[in-house]
């Protein structure tokens, strides 16, 4: 094994990528690569989770989308109070958040919000849903019902 050092932007696209707790970054590099062509997965390899730019990805908002309480193209905002910085992203057709600086879309919405903040933070009660102005946990939560 070989160790390689990567900048911390870097790392956080791997983890975008990644699925929670079964991918390692070297998985999730295997797997790119293997997408490209350059090398080929073992049979004992792990599937690769990860979409290269441009190829639909499944992501938690899609349940949203097919409730149509958003729809693909919509805008999410988050206004950071100290600084009032602003901060947007495009829900995809495939109910990931897409970031302009990003070519991977985000399949949930805190890696998203990460991305901008460079913390923890929870992207389901942050980002507000620009067309409603209903952050995404009161629509994932109460759906059409009552705004609160």
């Amino acid at each position: 094994m070989q160790t390689i050092e990567i900048e911390d932007e870097v790392f956080v696209q791997l983890q975008n990528r990644a699925r929670p707790f079964i991918d390692t970054p070297n998985d999730v590099i295997k797997g790119l690569l293997a997408e490209v062509g350059a090398v080929t997965q073992s049979a004992s390899a792990k599937p690769f989770s990860g979409s290269p730019p441009g190829v639909s990805t499944v992501g938690r908002l899609s349940k949203l989308i097919e409730d149509g309480l958003v729809h693909p193209g919509d805008k999410v905002r988050h206004r950071r109070k100290r600084t009032n910085e602003v901060f947007e992203a495009t829900i995809t057709e495939g109910g990931c958040l897409q970031v302009d600086d990003v070519p991977a879309p985000f399949r949930e919405p805190s890696p998203a919000l990460r991305h901008f903040t460079q913390s923890q933070i929870d992207g389901w009660h942050n980002w507000v849903h620009v067309d409603s102005q209903r952050t995404l946990r009161d629509l994932r939560d109460n759906g059409a019902g009552k705004q609160r």
